[in-house]
């Protein structure tokens, strides 16, 4: 039997940075398993955000990247590339990396249904979006969409990939509310440990805190929370943000609550942090503070607790073992007040405290990346399709 070819579908892939974290998920999957199956990842060939295409990259055919193969693709050809790809025998399986996004998820489910492909199996990686409260985010348009495709048959016999046993919960729910026959398989997102150097954290001083949210700037991530949280703790706090600024309007939201924040918190925009400097660059800090509406996964966070960063987290995210790790803490969000005792505490700690909780949280971080099963599931999610 030969190689597996799987034709990915998704509008960023390396070396872009800025489009959130399936970028990673996918060129992890892809070091793990290009060996036995061939990936062949069509995407736009410019990042989230950015006018220009990537610097020194092919379009229009494909290009070696690392273990797989990646057709970078220019705006004004997306659709027509994806058809005559949906066509193509060369591939095994189609691998979609969203459910709402426009070329790279909702086309290719219409030429399915109206038989425009060839008949071979497709797996959908919803990525989050199916969770309760992202399905909140321009709800009613999003479950108008949800409504019309189910019942046109859109989702009928697909593969569907849960990287966590709350997406399972979340997919078979959708599943069963639209009464859609569909298989679903949990397959952990894959994360790497590798040796670690040039990072460098300021000896923690009691009665100040250096605190960090590094994701992109939109309404899922929550960071308007964050600061009004910040806005009642007492102590002196450094706030710095990282991340792109998607949205305008709710960036704009952000900076009045920036504004109105009292004298003991300093806030700066950092800008946004290339992939091989987000371990180096969150392990400076003494907390990363993350409290998002819904994460499927979450590679900051893992990159947080790789770096010996401690995590302030919604409980809105897989990562509720790290608290009993004692890496870090998860929270409702509707405890606002359990947010502020948490940062205080942070703020009012010395060194010997810091560093107690940095080794929990990067021994934490090792233990994930030991997770062998999730090797296995990958398989199992292709060849079972």
């Amino acid at each position: 039997m030969g190689t597996m070819t799987i034709l990915t579908l998704q509008n960023y892939y390396l070396p872009g940075h800025r489009g959130g974290g399936c970028i990673r998920a996918v060129s992890n999957l892809v070091a793990a398993l290009g060996a036995e199956f061939d990936f062949r990842i069509v995407c736009n060939d410019r990042d989230l955000g950015v006018n220009e295409p990537y610097t020194g990259v092919r379009t229009g055919d494909w290009s070696r990247v690392g273990a797989g193969h990646v057709h970078y693709t220019g705006p004004g050809v997306v659709t027509d590339t994806i058809r005559r790809l949906l066509r193509d025998p060369g591939h095994d399986a189609v691998y979609l990396n969203s459910i709402f996004e426009r070329r790279y998820a909702m086309w290719p489910l219409l030429l399915r249904r109206m038989g425009m492909v060839r008949d071979i199996p497709f797996v959908i990686a919803p990525r989050g979006e199916l969770g309760g409260n992202a399905l909140l985010i321009r709800g009613g348009r999003k479950r108008a969409y949800l409504c019309a495709a189910a019942r046109l048959g859109w989702f009928d016999r697909l593969t569907w990939h849960a990287t966590s046993h709350t997406e399972v919960a979340e997919i078979e729910r959708f599943l069963s509310e639209y009464r859609i026959e569909g298989r679903v398989v949990r397959a952990d997102d894959l994360v790497t440990a590798g040796p670690l150097a040039g990072i460098h954290r300021e000896p923690k001083q009691p009665g100040r805190a250096r605190i960090v949210y590094l994701s992109r700037i939109v309404p899922k991530k929550n960071l308007d929370f964050a600061i009004r949280v910040l806005s009642e703790v007492r102590g002196a706090v450094e706030f710095d943000i990282y991340g792109p600024r998607e949205d305008a309007a709710y960036w704009a939201k952000c900076e009045n609550g920036i504004r109105a924040l009292p004298s003991n918190v300093v806030v700066r925009y950092r800008g946004i942090a290339a992939h091989e400097d987000v371990v180096r660059i969150l392990g400076g800090y003494d907390l990363f503070f993350f409290p998002t509406l819904n994460e499927n996964f979450g590679y900051a966070i893992f990159e947080a607790l790789r770096g010996g960063c401690p995590v302030l987290l919604s409980d809105q995210t897989p990562w509720g073992p790290v608290a009993e790790a004692g890496g870090g803490w998860t929270l409702p969000l509707d405890d606002l007040r359990g947010f502020v005792r948490v940062i205080e505490e942070v703020v009012v700690r010395g060194e010997s405290d810091q560093q107690e909780q940095s080794e929990r949280a990067a021994g934490f971080a090792s233990q994930m990346a030991a997770n062998e099963t999730a090797i296995e599931d990958y398989r199992r999610l292709f060849q079972g399709s």
